[in-house]
């Protein structure tokens, strides 16, 4: 009753259709990427306003403490004020650079760079707010403690979400490609050559001196992805698209990401 049909599926469409699914895949995996290091602004906001209230307060506080000769409690209050600088310091790194702190805190307080290391410090400072017992810090430092645990909590979310992401662009990029097993290990030794100054991360000018040196790799083979390119226009757009925290970098994750929504699966393989 019913025949048999032949379906002819257009090879061009087919890859037009699996690119754009990589791009889709690339946007949603960078904006959870953003959403793992910048906080929801209304918790960036309410840590803001508490350290502020808690530096106000431990003021009057250190030189009453100061003025009583108690040196435990004042080194106490004279912590938490240099904390509670770190901690405002810290959120608004997150929308201005301002005398390269966002660079300072990126190499000596990395782990504020993310929520959940962001959430756990304002606790920290919370507790060290709290523990003083006077109205304000009691009030403010709970305010802290509690903006402290969302933020970690919604970093948590957002880095399970990238993860699992991660985990299906590489699966997407090895089922166009039967080197598919191999293509992050040769993602991470691109990553590392270009990595000129080895923190971890590749800024906009160390891509654009690499691609202008187009090196090799020690057999001599080129990495296709970065044949032809145009240094600037694709340098700055890779940033554009990848930078989700405006820092001018990007790991080697988000190299891996960009190169198989860029050129595709199967051309990340070496050739």
């Amino acid at each position: 009753m019913f025949g048999g049909s032949n379906v002819n599926v257009d090879p061009e469409s087919l890859k037009e259709t699996t690119k754009l699914s990589l791009k889709g895949a690339v946007k949603e995996f960078s904006k959870w990427r953003k959403s793992a290091r910048d906080s929801p602004r209304l918790l960036s906001l309410a840590c803001i306003v508490a350290c502020i209230l808690i530096l106000l307060a431990d003021i009057t506080t250190a030189l009453g403490k100061l003025l009583t000769l108690q040196p435990v409690a004042l080194a106490m209050t004279l912590h938490t004020m240099l904390f509670a600088i770190l901690a405002i310091g810290t959120e608004i790194s997150r929308w201005y650079s301002m005398f390269g702190l966002r660079d300072y805190l990126a190499l000596w307080f990395r782990f504020t760079t993310r929520c959940v290391g962001r959430g756990f410090f304002h606790v920290f400072v919370g507790t060290l707010a709290v523990s003083q017992w006077t109205a304000v810090t009691v009030l403010c430092g709970g305010l802290l403690i509690a903006s402290g645990i969302f933020t970690a909590l919604s970093g948590m979310y957002a880095s399970s979400r990238v993860n699992r992401l991660h985990k299906e662009l590489r699966a997407q990029c090895s089922s166009g490609s039967k080197k598919g097993n191999v293509q992050m290990s040769a993602v991470e030794q691109q990553f590392r050559m270009m990595d000129a100054d080895g923190d971890g991360f590749v800024s906009v000018e160390e891509l654009r001196q690499y691609l202008k040196k187009d090196k090799p790799f020690e057999d001599g083979r080129k990495y296709p992805s970065f044949k032809s390119v145009n240094v600037h226009a694709e340098a700055e757009e890779m940033m554009a698209i990848l930078d989700a925290d405006g820092d001018g970098r990007v790991d080697c994750d988000e190299l891996f990401a960009w190169l198989i929504a860029k050129k595709g699966g199967a051309s990340i393989a070496f050739v």
